[in-house]
């Protein structure tokens, strides 16, 4: 039998468990970055931990649905990992005065919609299988509980089924690609703080904070009004 221990002990959330560790070193150095510019143990150091948070990001959810354990909670971890990155990056981005505060702002009701959006398409489904289970189990396995290859294809049903319903459980569009453009904005700022590669103007980084500013109310949107639909549909 499986113990809380066993479902958060594994490769995947140790991949999402390095990714918190490595976050305050990423930004610990990006900060000694841009307070003694054009040292390059700083400038590589902040952009290996960089690449590495986001390698891990990747794999622990590719190994996640690989090896078949995907769990509520490595969901969570994972979605925890996310936002304490990008958090913590966008704040310190802001007291740099690298990047608009509003932009900060605007993340955080993102991530708070997103949250919020998850936690009502998820216990949608459950009812939603909840109800299956009921009508298919209950009902036809208690008529027939003698009946061993009925229960047998009752359960195979329900296996089917719980598959089928989740495969309708996905992320919206805007929801998927505005973390990952944050997380590349972020690598350009990292890199534009190297001394050889300084490209993001002011202007230039006002103009993808207005741009990441309208993807993430669109998101927000899409979410609100498409969830509900998507769950029924």
């Amino acid at each position: 039998m499986l113990t809380n221990y066993d479902i958060a002990i594994n490769l995947p959330n140790l991949l999402t468990a390095l990714r918190f560790l490595m976050t305050p070193l990423f930004l610990s150095f990006f900060y000694l970055l841009f307070v003694f510019p054009g040292k390059l143990f700083f400038e590589i150091s902040s952009l290996v931990f960089f690449l590495l948070i986001c390698a891990t990001d990747i794999l622990d959810g590719y190994t996640a649905r690989k090896e078949g354990i995907i769990t509520d909670f490595g969901a969570s971890f994972d979605l925890a990992a996310d936002f304490f990155f990008r958090f913590s990056s966008l704040i310190l981005f802001s007291f740099l005065k690298i990047i608009p505060f509003w932009l900060f702002l605007i993340y955080l009701v993102f991530f708070l919609s997103f949250i919020l959006n998850y936690k009502i398409k998820w216990n949608n489904l459950n009812k939603i299988t909840d109800q299956n289970f009921a009508t298919r189990v209950g009902q036809p396995a208690c008529r027939q509980a003698g009946n061993v290859p009925s229960i047998h294809n009752n359960i195979t049903y329900i296996v089917h089924n719980e598959i089928e319903l989740r495969s309708r459980f996905r992320i919206n569009l805007f929801g998927k690609i505005t973390p990952v453009i944050y997380n590349t904005f972020i690598g350009m700022i990292v890199l534009n703080n190297f001394s050889s590669i300084a490209v993001l103007t002011p202007h230039v980084v006002m103009l993808i904070s207005l741009i990441l500013s309208i993807l993430t109310f669109i998101a927000i949107l899409e979410g609100l009004f498409f969830s509900k639909a998507e769950i029924h549909g």
